[in-house]
C-alpha cells in the first residue's frame, strides 16, 4: 500500500488546527467579581470585592474594601492564572502587594504590608 504524504500532512494539519481552536474556546478567565477575605490582620479580618476585567489591552482591576475604601490595582499582572498586583489603600494610607493563584471559581494568596503578610482567599461572584 503506498502511502500519499500530501493526505497525511493534510490530516495532520487539520488535526492540530482542530484541537488548537478547541483549546481556545475553553480559556480560562478570572475575569468577574471576587468576594474575598483577608485573614486574622491586626484589625481582624478585611473583607471585600476584587474585580478583574479582561480589556483589549490586558486585565485591570478594583479592590473595594468593606472598611477602607477602593483602589485600582496597579501593575496587575495575570500569567498562567498567577496574579500579582499592587494597591494604594486612601482609606488607611498604605499600599499592599496581592499575589496568589487563581483556581476554577476560588483564589487563594497573600496581602503584604508594612512587612506583614495575611492570607488571603477569594470566591468568584456567580449569577451576576
Amino acid at each position: 500500500m503506498k502511502i500519499n504524504y500530501k493526505h497525511y500532512l493534510v490530516i495532520t494539519l487539520t488535526l492540530f488546527f482542530v484541537s488548537g481552536c478547541a483549546s481556545l474556546k475553553n480559556k480560562y478567565s478570572p475575569a468577574g467579581a471576587w468576594n474575598y477575605v483577608v485573614k486574622d490582620t491586626p484589625a481582624g479580618d478585611g473583607k471585600g470585592v476584587m474585580n478583574i476585567a479582561d480589556g483589549d489591552e490586558g486585565f485591570t482591576g478594583t479592590l473595594v474594601t468593606d472598611n477602607y475604601g477602593e483602589g485600582n490595582l496597579e501593575n496587575l499582572k495575570i500569567v498562567d492564572n498567577q496574579l500579582t498586583a499592587s494597591v494604594y489603600l486612601s482609606g488607611i494610607g498604605i499600599s499592599i502587594d496581592i499575589k496568589g493563584l487563581f483556581e476554577g471559581e476560588t483564589f487563594t494568596g497573600s496581602v503584604a504590608a508594612n512587612g506583614d503578610e495575611f492570607v488571603m482567599t477569594a470566591a468568584r461572584v456567580t449569577g451576576l
